[in-house]
């Protein structure tokens, strides 16, 4: 249910507030956690009124997820309003994820060590034989900031 944040609790934790009952996705399943996200506060108690725009699923719940979210939003003349489908292969079985949009309500943060936005890429001529070495560094890491932008549906 992911990492342990600074409450001591996961990300996805029923202190929190935002995991769903089990079983597969449907149109309640969505409506849930549209709900639960929403009723989400600040620290100071002031609702968020987030709201989710992008569904993970298991590459198998695809079709079945974009269909749900079509019917869902039809007629609707802002398709920017749709949430976004997305198939993650680490991902199996009936468990979903809503995610808010992570530049208004991130729950999830990057970063790079020592400033670097990328990979670092050093060469070394050689002298004895005619080569070149070439070393790729990448220091990335990845952390929880937050539980208040994704709601999960437990898996079965």
């Amino acid at each position: 249910m992911g990492p342990a944040l600074s409450d001591t609790y996961t990300v996805f934790h029923a202190n929190h507030a935002n995991v769903c009952t089990a079983g597969a996705l449907d149109a309640a399943k969505l409506g849930a956690a549209y709900g639960l996200m929403g009723a989400q506060a600040s620290a100071d108690g002031i609702k968020l009124n987030a709201s989710p725009r992008f569904l993970v699923v298991a590459p198998t719940a695809v079709v079945s997820a974009q269909a749900i979210v079509t019917a869902l939003w039809a007629g609707d003349p802002d398709p920017g309003r749709r949430i976004v489908v997305v198939g993650d292969p680490n991902l199996s079985g009936v468990r979903f994820y809503c995610v808010a949009d992570p530049a208004l309500l991130p729950t999830f943060v990057y970063g790079y060590l020592n400033g670097e936005n990328g990979p670092r890429v050093r060469t070394e001529a050689g002298f004895e034989v005619d080569a070149v070495k070439i070393k790729v560094e990448l220091d990335f890491g990845v952390g929880a900031v937050d539980y208040r932008g994704a709601v999960t549906g437990a898996g079965a």
